[in-house]
């Protein structure tokens, strides 16, 4: 027991030595897809995806800095699946594919922009958010609860003076301090009734007693780093109302270091505390060192036995009106036929092209525009533009539901304008720059090909491209999550490149709502 706990403590970084020499590739690869399936999905649909993930009757625990007044709410069920659909798109979160593991959950990392949900409290404040999630426990419907919550130096950006993230840096310290081999502090940081789990290594032990005995026989682990940079790795969970009454009941730590046997790497360790003391603390590994480090009689099944990634129910929806021409929408000298469209769909078309003309660009030709959910254009993209002889033929895979910021539809979300100015940029370029121009902007960003569809979509400058335009158009400041966050002077000069003038000024303006089509 002692060597299966001491081999896996920590996890995923690593020296090629090993605790065993069994090959253990298969084991939990179910895990890494189910969660393989959740990022491609998110990435492709937004947050939407994120309902075939969660169980029914889910739980959303969320923890994060928000207002003085605001406080880390739970929502249930259908209230928490809208709200992932909501504030869980790929123009604001990216979620990381390393993942650690337990029997029954798994906890995984991302970064997350407020901006384009308008959720930035401090205007000064750009960099994204670095957090953690744990998904636990997993049942046959999905996770039946979520937990989320920010890094401590994200708390210490947005939240100055508020006393958790000092609060959560000393639990930090007595943890590593009571795991440095001499259970230094056991006292003043377990409850005497403390529990800690570790269902991959095969530890279950009540009390304070059995977790300083667990921690003297750790005596030749050596930790090396709490944390793994300085702003990843360090996690407070805050519940309540106010700054000063909010009250800290959870800390994340990556933890990394070495056991006995030379087994290095990391470990998450998830903390819950009641009364400043921990009650509660639950392990999590990476797949990679539990293969590695434990015997094949070892590995447990859990909750990814024989799981299947859940399916897009949108690929087998009724697809017989999904071209339904609904009219001609008129913007200045052009007429466009929208499918499946709206008066408040319209008017997001119409907002796009105008954005242009504010930019004193001519607008793009575009021949038509399609919303849709079910087109087998939706299966991995959000969005597509296809080059025709009569002008852009545009694909949207969104409806006015998931466009609209509230029933009323009095604005749009960022991340469907945003979606609008990439496509319709796509269509500008085709218009109006040259070889030359194509060639400047590939030397820009230091890619090698302006486009080619055998080369991953990021490494395309023509993406690139598109999303430059789409920053140097929007009404507002976005971080362009699926470029990997380049700074706004990139984006700025990358827009004087493709267009010879400045980004348009950020006024955040609502979209009119007045008709724009002429038989309104």
């Amino acid at each position: 027991m002692w060597h299966r706990w001491l081999c896996g403590l920590l996890a995923v970084i690593v020296v090629a030595s090993a605790c065993s020499s069994s090959d253990q590739r298969a084991w939990a690869a179910e895990a890494q897809a189910w969660h393989d399936g959740l990022r491609e999905a998110q990435i492709a649909q937004g947050g939407g995806a994120y309902a075939r993930f969660l169980a029914p009757d889910v739980v959303w625990d969320d923890s994060a800095p928000y207002a003085e007044e605001a406080e880390g709410f739970p929502s249930l069920g259908e209230e928490a699946i809208d709200f992932a659909a909501r504030v869980l798109g790929p123009e604001s979160l990216l979620l990381e594919p390393d993942i650690f593991i337990s029997v029954d959950g798994l906890v995984d990392f991302w970064f997350y922009d407020w901006a384009p949900l308008g959720n930035d409290f401090r205007p000064d404040t750009k960099e994204p958010a670095h957090g953690v999630s744990l998904m636990a426990p997993i049942g046959s419907l999905g996770a039946e609860s979520f937990i989320n919550g920010t890094a401590i130096e994200d708390w210490r950006d947005r939240r100055p003076g508020w006393p958790q993230a000092d609060e959560t840096e000393a639990v930090a310290t007595s943890w590593t301090q009571v795991w440095s081999g001499t259970a230094d502090g056991v006292g003043s940081l377990y409850h005497s009734d403390a529990r800690l789990r570790d269902t991959i290594g095969g530890i279950d032990l009540t009390g304070r007693d059995a977790i300083a005995d667990l921690a003297r026989a750790a005596g030749q682990w050596e930790i090396t780093t709490v944390g793994r940079d300085a702003v990843r790795g360090v996690y407070p969970l805050v519940r309540g109302r106010g700054g000063s009454g909010k009250i800290l009941e959870e800390v994340v730590l990556v933890v990394s270091g070495q056991d006995e046997n030379g087994c290095a790497g990391e470990m998450v360790v998830w903390l819950r505390l009641d009364g400043g003391l921990v009650a509660e603390e639950t392990r999590y590994w990476p797949i990679e060192r539990a293969r590695r480090c434990l015997p094949a009689d070892d590995l447990p099944d859990g909750w990814w036995t024989d799981r299947p990634i859940p399916a897009d129910p949108t690929t087998i929806q009724p697809t017989e009106d999904i071209e339904t021409p609904t009219e001609a929408l008129v913007v200045g000298d052009a007429t466009i036929t929208v499918y499946n469209g709206t008066p408040a769909l319209n008017r997001l078309v119409a907002w796009g092209l105008t954005r242009f003309e504010t930019a004193e660009l001519t607008p793009p030709t575009v021949a038509s525009v399609t919303f849709t959910l079910y087109s087998g254009d939706c299966d991995d993209l959000r969005a597509r533009y296809r080059a025709t002889p009569a002008g852009a033929e545009l694909v949207f895979c969104f409806d006015e539901e998931t466009a609209c910021w509230d029933d009323n539809c009095d604005n749009f979300t960022p991340g469907s304008r945003s979606l609008i100015l990439h496509e319709l940029a796509h269509a500008w370029m085709r218009d109006t720059i040259d070889e030359n121009v194509e060639q400047r902007f590939i030397d820009h960003t230091g890619l090698e090909v302006w486009t080619d569809p055998r080369v991953p979509w990021d490494q395309r400058s023509i993406e690139h491209a598109a999303e430059a335009m789409t920053w140097g158009l929007m009404d507002r400041d976005i971080v362009m999550v699926r470029l990997g966050y380049p700074s706004s002077d990139r984006l700025a000069n990358g827009f004087r490149i493709l267009t010879g003038t400045d980004p348009l000024p950020r006024t955040d303006e609502y979209l009119p709502t007045q008709p724009t089509t002429p038989d309104e």
